[in-house]
């Protein structure tokens, strides 16, 4: 139900997230509060990706040979390596981007579990919001 809708989004844009991460959360909520269900896969991805990049940004300087332009793979790999993810949510994270490269590249359509990618996403930024 909306309702349903509207109190899952409030907890997720009200958590403790970085700015940029903040805007495609808002985008997020919006296009899922409106039920533009395979718009929000595509930005699951974008929340995964803007998350992800504040991570690394933040903490560039305590890792000696990490590269800005890994690949998102690596960076999953690497934020499972360091602690910032754990197993559990770094598996979430690889789902998310294999399910947004899916959406972006070849079928918008093709995720049928919208909640269940969306609730991966917001694991998945949570701990990365706590990675210090």
């Amino acid at each position: 139900s909306a309702a349903d809708r509207d109190l899952a989004i409030r907890q997720i844009v009200n958590g403790a997230v970085a700015p940029q991460t903040r805007k495609y959360l808002k985008l997020l909520s919006r296009c899922y509060l409106s039920q533009y269900d395979h718009e929000c896969v595509i930005l699951r991805r974008s929340v995964l990706e803007a998350s992800m990049k504040e991570v690394f940004d933040r903490n560039m300087d305590k890792l000696p040979g990490a590269r800005a332009s890994a690949t998102m793979s690596e960076k999953i790999r690497l934020a499972r390596e360091l602690g910032w993810l754990s197993r559990r949510s770094a598996k979430m994270a690889e789902s998310v981007w294999f399910r947004g490269n899916k959406a972006v590249h070849e079928d918008p359509e093709l995720v049928r579990d919208v909640f269940g990618t969306l609730a991966s996403t917001l694991t998945v930024v949570t701990e990365l919001a706590r990675a210090r």
